[in-house]
């Protein structure tokens, strides 16, 4: 094919923008996550030869074995009818799989049970086509299937199929955006429109010159890999169909050369990916600049890539001629680990001079910026010699004229310049800090303090230790006052002020601890926030200092989750974007993330992107002039690039893809569908309703998400069943036993790497009752139970007419019986109604001498005429429940007697033992008693009365008797009263003495004022209730006769004071809203 001059001139013009604009790419793109699959992990042969996923997520793979599935947990071989290896897949709108294999083609559709078959359709083309070789190429386009082989391609429209026999040989057929090219062998590139294959334009340059993939650029062309020409770009004009051929500039002609190109895909927007068969596969932009190449060097576990596929994640997946793998590509992570010649685990990461330098436990390694673009290889670090020692830090010096990078290593500080090291100072550092108040001066942390050196006519000057510091020492950073402060790993933190005269044998510091606040266990000072944040085991803090009092507290500048107390920060760093990127510990998890800022407000704190990074201890964060920002820890170096967006939320489903009963009898395999169109969720068909004999179901679930898809957790619900969500889980199946009868649906999701939840999936079920329980049986319960009713009323009935005839000759009898025994009764009744009259007559005696009773016990009770002329302000509540009463009140005054005031009175309320006539009885006792003891003896003294009564009891009653069954005998309050001056002299048996007195002018007892508590105030008048308490014994009956006397309280009453006496029958009373008796409370 011959150029002409302007497309020759066009074709320089963009070689020479596009090598201008590539010389200071950086070649750090190190190296995609990736996952290698082994045949023994698949359990099938090693070859794989083509690769697509259906709308469900799941991966088939063409395999020399047959066709491989892959659900994210599970790995299933569904093999040809031939058994033979499978070269070709394609699938088509509703989910179906076709394929291409050795003298077969077909598809996969699901059975009755969701299991994956396969289908030829071989039958369908004439018996003629005897060999039909390996079908190479499998397109679906449309609502046609087309099969290519070397000799033949096979179209499929559902119903027949259409051949095309070659006239030499077919090489590859390309389906580009729903266009069909094919290269023959000796002819060149044929375009099938229609149903005729037709040579394009130009065509003829391809008869010997093979081509291998062929993608869509843009609209209009199409880009085009060949074994001899390299990349073409196909610029069609589809109005005239008519296409032209033009060379597509690129930096990886010689990587597809050397490495013999095999076919293309289109990763992303921006990128194309090429399988190779020596070199894996090596991703250009869209503009031919080379981005990276994932071979054996960089951990594929095989160099020959027959296919390429793009997931609904953005992954790619290789087959390999050994293996299978999956490489994630539009991640904005990439890795550089011993694949890279980075050995050991990374301490400290900084660039200098277009390099970027790593501390490790075995050296310090070096990256460097591929400056002419002469070489695509990925990039690999190499050894600073003469370092092998473990290393800890890294500082780049920036001088005047003097640039250098310096290390803190196990042996002392080594200083490296273009790429020699030599040992500068023995000692060991721990840290190291260049001054920014003297950029000459370095500040060393070490094991037990800090130390300085300084670089001055060419040669560093050892200037000695700080003070007389002990710790290890493990930042240091220097604020805007010109202080050092100085974090350690378990003893707070220092402050070292810098003076105008540097002397580090007088600089003083000040320790901080937590008696000022500082949390215990390490504390790392860094520089962010235009302050000093010391990143703390306890969260982040800051120094505050109000009236001259200097205290720590916690930091919220960064949100309150990173001062809660839950996580500590172990490492910080704030670059130039003003991002704040920390890694924190805490005893569930460690995180890695970074903050965005905006002036002083937190914008976000980004964790998500680093979630798939593997579990590690993270040791340095070092942002470079790039903005990419790399992390360093266990697992090596892992590179943030922010110009790659990743959707983390990319919706994935949760599948079910088995259901098992008893004895692992299988119910569902795994595929849902309506006639053929595959589905995510469960058509009525398949639902089932299971005998419940069968009512242990086991569920195996999975989820495509296949980011790292070992971490993929499971959350279960069995609604009908379980009460909650289950908790997350990485176990794959959930088994249920003895369900009971009842629709039950089964749910599942899963939640992947990013910690993003899938879509829900649902299998419903019914549980059918046994035999026992269904209608049926109950129909037939019901119709036995009537039936056995009936027989059971029968007999009853013809038992029941059987005992009536029974009863009835006995009612014969009895009734001759009752006859006669009514006769009887009725002369009894005679007798009855005499003896009654004669029982009410003698009632009617007793009642009456019983009330006379009552008007002599009246009788001799205290004339009220008399009280009242002598107690004006009293009054008497006297109820008895009999006709006669055991309770009688009694008095004396005014008699003629010489001793005896005639303002005093003697007042008493007696309680005998006994009610009716025997209480009325010793109320005459009492009354008796207590008139010859006052008024015949002239006992005036309460305490005497009582003593002098108790004698009188015992006496009337014969108790001092050794044989004497009598304890009966009375309870009484007695008071002699001396009305002039208001004195009450008091003794009691039993019964207390109640005065209502004023609140401020309380009476004395015994010449004492009482005690009063809350309960004893009478609300709202100011009065309250004063109790005399009595003697705990009686009148009459055995009271320890030896040492029973009864005690005489003298009270003095104030004016207007109320004294209460009664019986027990007042407190006994029952009332109140509770119906509790009153009692003396």
């Amino acid at each position: 094919m011959t150029f002409n001059s302007n497309q020759i001139l066009r074709g320089y013009l963009f070689v020479f923008l596009f090598l201008i604009c590539s010389t200071k790419i950086f070649g750090q793109t190190g190296i995609p996550y990736l996952k290698n699959y082994t045949s023994k992990e698949y359990d099938a042969a090693a070859q794989n030869w083509s690769i697509v996923q259906d709308h469900r997520g799941v991966i088939y793979i063409g395999n020399n074995f047959g066709i491989l599935e892959y659900d994210g947990t599970n790995w299933n071989l569904i093999p040809v009818n031939n058994e033979s290896l499978v070269r070709s897949l394609s699938i088509d709108k509703n989910g179906i799989i076709y394929i291409g294999a050795q003298d077969e083609f077909g598809f996969l559709l699901p059975d009755s049970a969701g299991s994956l078959n396969y289908h030829s359709l071989i039958h369908h083309i004439d018996s003629s086509y005897n060999s039909l070789g390996d079908i190479w190429q499998t397109h679906v386009l449309e609502n046609n299937v087309y099969f290519q082989s070397s000799d033949y391609i096979f179209k499929w429209d559902g119903a027949k199929i259409k051949s095309w026999r070659s006239e030499t040989s077919f090489h590859i057929l390309f389906n580009v955006n729903n266009q069909l090219f094919i290269r023959q062998k000796g002819i060149g590139l044929m375009h099938l429109t229609g149903d005729e294959l037709q040579l394009i334009k130009n065509g003829e340059r391809f008869a010997d010159n093979a081509i291998y993939t062929m993608l869509q650029y843009n609209e209009a062309s199409i880009l085009m890999g060949t074994r001899d020409e390299g990349l073409l770009l196909l610029e069609t004009d589809e109005k005239k169909n008519q296409f032209t051929i033009n060379k597509f500039p690129n930096q990886i002609e010689e990587l597809l050369t050397q490495n013999i190109i095999y076919n293309g895909t289109q990763i992303s927007t921006n990128e194309y990916a090429f399988g190779t068969i020596n070199g894996g596969m090596i991703v250009m932009d869209k503009e031919g600049k080379f981005l990276y190449q994932v071979d054996k060097n960089s951990g594929l576990q095989d160099n020959t890539a027959w296919a390429i596929c793009n997931d609904k994640e953005k992954g790619v997946w290789l087959a390999l001629n050994n293996g299978i793998s999956r490489i994630e590509t539009s991640s904005p992570l990439s890795v550089y680990n011993n694949t890279n010649g980075l050995e050991g685990t990374v301490e400290a990461i900084s660039g200098h001079d277009n390099k970027l330098y790593a501390a490790t436990h075995l050296g310090v390694y070096y990256l460097e910026q591929d400056k002419d673009r002469t070489s695509y290889l990925n990039p690999t670090f190499q050894k600073i010699e003469s370092i092998n020692e473990q290393c800890w830090h890294l500082l780049p010096l920036h001088l005047k004229e003097y640039h250098s990078i310096l290390v803190a290593n196990n042996n002392g500080i080594y200083e490296i310049q273009n790429e020699t090291s030599k040992l500068i100072l023995p000692c060991n550092p721990t840290y190291l800090y260049q001054s920014k108040s003297d950029s000459t001066r370095v500040f060393i942390g070490l094991l037990d303090g800090i130390a300085s050196i300084k670089f001055q006519n060419n040669k560093w000057i050892k200037e000695g230790n700080l003070g007389e510091l002990s710790d290890e020492i493990a930042t240091i950073t220097e604020d805007k006052n010109r202080n050092l402060w100085l974090g350690t790993y378990t003893n707070g933190v220092y402050k070292l002020p810098l003076q105008d005269v540097y002397d580090p044998l007088t600089i003083q510091y000040t320790h901080y601890d937590s008696s000022y606040g500082v949390p215990d266990g390490w504390v790392f000072t860094y520089n962010a926030l235009n302050r000093i944040v010391f990143a703390t085991t306890y969260g982040l803090y800051k120094q505050v200092t109000v009236d001259d009092i200097v205290n720590f507290q916690p930091d919220k500048s960064l949100g309150l989750k990173f001062t809660d107390g839950s996580r500590g920060i172990h490492r910080l760093l704030e670059n130039d974007s003003k991002e704040v990127w920390m890694f924190t510990t805490s005893a569930q998890r460690t995180e890695i993330g970074y903050a965005e800022r905006s002036d002083e407000s937190l914008l976000n704190w980004i964790s998500t992107p680093f979630l798939r990074m593997p579990k590690q201890f993270i040791q340095s964060i070092y942002t470079d002039k790039n903005n990419f920002t790399w992390i360093g820890g266990t697992e090596g170096l892992v590179m943030y690039n922010p110009n790659k967006n990743y959707n983390y939320e990319t919706a994935y489903n949760a599948l079910i893809r088995r259901v098992s009963l008893d004895k692992d009898s299988v119910i569902f395999s795994g595929t849902f569908h309506t006639n053929g169109v595959v589905s995510v969720k469960q058509p009525n068909a398949f639902i089932p309703k299971l005998p419940f004999k069968l009512n242990s179901i086991q569920f195996e679930y999975s989820a495509p998400s296949f980011n790292n898809e070992n971490t993929n957790e499971f959350q279960y619900f069995l609604k009908g069943f379980d009460k909650n969500w289950s908790s997350w889980s990485k176990e794959h199946k959930k088994q249920y036993t003895n369900l009971s009868e009842a629709d039950y649906e089964f749910y599942i999701k899963a939640r992947n790497v990013y910690n993003h939840i899938s879509k829900e999936a649902k299998y419903e079920f019914t549980i059918l009752p046994p035999w026992y329980r269904t209608l049926w049986a109950y129909i037939a319960y019901f119709i036995f139970s009537i039936g056995f009713i009936y027989i059971i009323l029968q007999l009853y009935f013809r038992k029941l007419r059987a005992e009536n005839a029974r009863l009835e000759r006995i009612v014969d009898e009895r009734t001759k019986e009752i006859r006669k025994q009514k006769d009887q009764i009725e002369k009894k009744n005679v007798d009855l109604g005499e003896a009654y009259k004669e029982i009410e007559e003698k009632n009617k005696d007793i009642t009456d001498s019983i009330n006379y009773a009552q008007k002599i016990q009246e009788a001799i009770l205290p004339d009220h005429e008399f009280l009242t002329e002598i107690l004006p302000e009293y009054f008497i509540l006297f109820k008895p429940r009999d006709i006669v009463s055991g309770d009688f009140y009694w008095s004396a005054f005014k008699n003629p007697y010489s001793n005896w005031d005639n303002e005093e009175i003697i007042i008493a309320a007696c309680d005998c033992t006994g009610h009716g006539v025997p209480g009325a009885f010793m109320s005459m006792i009492g009354k008796s008693l207590l008139d010859k003891i006052v008024l015949e003896n002239k006992v005036l003294e309460p305490d005497k009365i009582l003593n002098n009564l108790h004698d009188g009891v015992r006496f009337a009653l014969k108790q001092e008797r050794e044989d004497s069954s009598s304890r009966d005998g009375m309870d009484l309050a007695l008071c002699k009263l001396n009305l002039k001056n208001r004195k009450v002299d008091y003794a009691a048996a039993n019964r207390t003495l109640f005065i209502i007195a004023k609140e401020d002018q309380l009476p004395l007892i015994d010449g004492n004022s009482p005690e009063i508590n809350e309960e004893r105030k009478v609300s709202g008048n100011g009065k309250v209730v004063v109790e005399v308490k009595s003697n705990k014994f009686s009148i009459g009956g055995y009271q320890k006769e030896d040492t029973r006397l009864f005690t005489n309280h003298e009270i003095k009453l104030q004016k207007g004071d109320s004294i209460y006496l009664f019986s027990d029958g007042y407190p006994d009373q029952f009332g109140g809203p509770k119906d509790k008796k009153y009692s003396t409370r």
